[in-house]
């Protein structure tokens, strides 16, 4: 049987081990799936809106926050040895998920109660919009933030009264472990969330995207990965396939997020707030900064205040609390990074940042770089870097070429302008940028009460943002009733 094995970035060692799902396991795993929803279902049975089953839900979801908080120690240890973070860091992703999931539950009600129709007719009819659960669905996590991208869709599909399989990355296995263990202990009844090990693409596309009881898979990855998804799920849909009906798609895909800083802008203020937007995180972030166009009036004292600020992270061992920029998840994306950066040196870009003796061929880490001069057609200006790599360009063309440069991407995640706002056009130019969220004077930040939505290549869809965060798992039902 193929085993999945997730390896430490940090130092190669074996982290975990497991058995990779079959096509049986997975088939069963739908099979139980929906006999679980159908269960969940029956206990509604007869009525178009049931609020002791939502109220049971949220209930249910609080308790798990409660566990969650209450073993965010061991979770947050957890993260740093699988993906690398620096563990001093880590700690705020569960208090930020179990965050995240009080505010969606604070909306849950109001989201899934029903929309009432137009009464002021007089004929005696009640019309409104009812949303159900849509049946067995799919979330596909991500490694680089495994709490937070998995409660931003778990939590929210099992309180719409779906079953939910969670396919976690193979560098995170023990999230998924964990998030099901703890939902259960909460007291969801079995097998509405279960999880599933799988490193295979294959079998994600083939298996997972093609069963006959999916109804919507959220899938957050590379934009390749997402595609495929997409395909897979799209032509198993409608007549001659395995499925009677057509899935739907949520897909937060990658980015390649831009900076404008303009000629008044509060010059440490945005080199601290740009740089730890690249860095953060060794630059794995898909809202992470990775391209900075900087007007001409401020680009010098601007490119000293970003030097200072990258040489002062302290590369090391992710367990060690002094550590703040830990190594990039696998050599391979170190790698890339790294050909980034060589790729902008040939193409006459200069390095402002001597490399790190941790950043070697033998490591996953990767010196975090201010790179100037750079050509606009280079690959780390093009492609996304997902590393600690910061390109700035020097602008003359004031906020119309700041703002074309911004937009000039296949990618529309996220995007910011840095401004004093002295003239009392900051927001008139952020209302220009065209990417899911923008920022004044702040970067790499998704709030929970804002919906959270890529542009372009960026993805599909909509997650967080209160009531909006629920829309994706359900389906609506127009209700007309006449009493005779």
């Amino acid at each position: 049987m193929p085993e999945i094995k997730t390896i430490s970035p940090y130092d190669g060692s074996v982290v975990a081990v497991r058995p990779e799902a079959t096509v049986s396991e997975i088939e069963a795993c739908f099979e139980r799936a929906q006999a679980a929803f159908e269960a969940e279902q029956a206990l509604s049975l007869g009525k178009f809106f049931d609020r002791e089953a939502i109220e049971r839900r949220i209930a249910i979801a609080s308790t798990f926050l409660d566990l969650l908080t209450a073993d965010a120690d061991a979770l947050a240890k957890d993260i740093s040895i699988q993906m690398g973070r620096p563990i001093r860091y880590c700690l705020s992703e569960i208090t930020t998920a179990v965050a995240r999931g009080r505010w969606q539950l604070s909306h849950a009600m109001s989201a899934l109660s029903p929309l009432p129709g137009d009464a002021s007719g007089g004929d005696g009819l009640r019309r409104e919009v009812v949303k159900v659960g849509k049946g067995v669905v799919v979330v596909v996590g991500a490694w680089n933030y495994p709490w937070l991208v998995t409660i931003n869709g778990v939590l929210p599909a099992l309180v719409a009264g779906n079953a939910v399989i969670l396919k976690h990355s193979p560098q995170t296995p023990l999230v998924a472990e964990a998030f099901t263990r703890m939902y259960t202990e909460a007291g969801l009844p079995q097998n509405l969330l279960q999880h599933l090990h799988i490193g295979n693409p294959a079998l994600l596309t083939q298996n997972l995207c093609t069963s006959k009881y999916l109804t919507h898979i959220s899938f957050t990855g590379s934009v390749d990965a997402g595609t495929a998804v997409e395909r897979a799920v799209v032509g198993s849909n409608g007549p001659g396939g395995p499925r009677k009906g057509y899935a739907g798609v949520t897909l937060e895909l990658g980015g390649k997020d831009g900076c404008w800083v303009r000629g008044d802008a509060d010059v440490g203020l945005a080199a601290a707030g740009i740089v730890d937007g690249g860095m953060f995180n060794s630059g794995q972030s898909c809202c992470a900064v990775e391209r900075v166009y900087v007007d001409a009036a401020v680009y010098d004292a601007f490119v000293a205040a970003c030097v200072a600020e990258a040489k002062a992270y302290v590369l090391g061992d992710p367990a060690d609390n002094a550590t703040t920029l830990g190594p990039c998840v696998s050599r391979n994306q170190a790698n890339l990074a790294r050909a980034h950066i060589q790729d902008a040196l040939a193409r006459g870009a200069k390095a402002l940042l001597p490399t790190h003796q941790l950043d070697n061929e033998d490591t996953n880490f990767v010196t975090p770089q201010i790179l100037v001069d750079v050509p606009l057609a280079a690959r780390v200006m093009t492609e996304e870097t997902f590393g600690p790599v910061l390109p700035i360009i020097k602008v003359d063309g004031g906020d119309a070429e700041g703002v074309r440069l911004v937009n000039d991407s296949d990618f529309g995640l996220t995007a910011s302008v840095w401004s004093k706002d002295l003239d009392g056009k900051a927001e008139e130019v952020c209302a220009q940028l065209d990417a899911g969220t923008v920022f004044l004077n702040r970067a790499d930040y998704p709030d929970p009460s804002l919906v959270w939505t890529g542009y372009k290549l960026s993805g599909r869809g909509a997650s967080m943002g209160g009531s909006i965060g629920f829309e994706a798992w359900v389906k609506l039902k127009s209700v007309h009733l006449k009493r005779v």
